[in-house]
């Protein structure tokens, strides 16, 4: 099970979650590249990360932004674990990278 304490474990394995629900996120502003923040049932926070390379289609046109996805529950997610450093000497932050359409199911 993931914890915040063992998601080191994880990294660069294919991992997959159910129910999350999507409590916020953050738009690049360089690029169309986007994270969601999602929390478990159980409120383990999930960080999903959309890279610009990624097509995310939503009524046949290319998503750009988190917000696409604000006040849903993913019923299931798939995809990579990696980590991001926002800067030299930050927290280092796991994040699920989702790499294709069918990586996420919600409603």
């Amino acid at each position: 099970m993931w914890t915040a304490a063992n998601q080191g474990q994880y990294k660069y394995r294919l991992v997959e979650f159910k129910n999350l629900t999507v409590t916020g996120g953050r738009d690049d502003d360089d690029s169309d590249s986007y994270d969601i923040y999602t929390v478990t049932e159980d409120g383990t926070v999930i960080n999903l990360r959309v890279d610009q390379n990624t097509t995310i289609r939503i009524n046949g046109k290319k998503n750009k932004t988190w917000t696409a996805f604000e006040g849903k529950t993913f019923e299931s997610v798939v995809g990579i674990v990696a980590t991001f450093q926002p800067y030299n000497g930050a927290q280092v932050i796991y994040q699920i990278l989702i790499t294709q359409n069918s990586d996420i199911s919600y409603n």
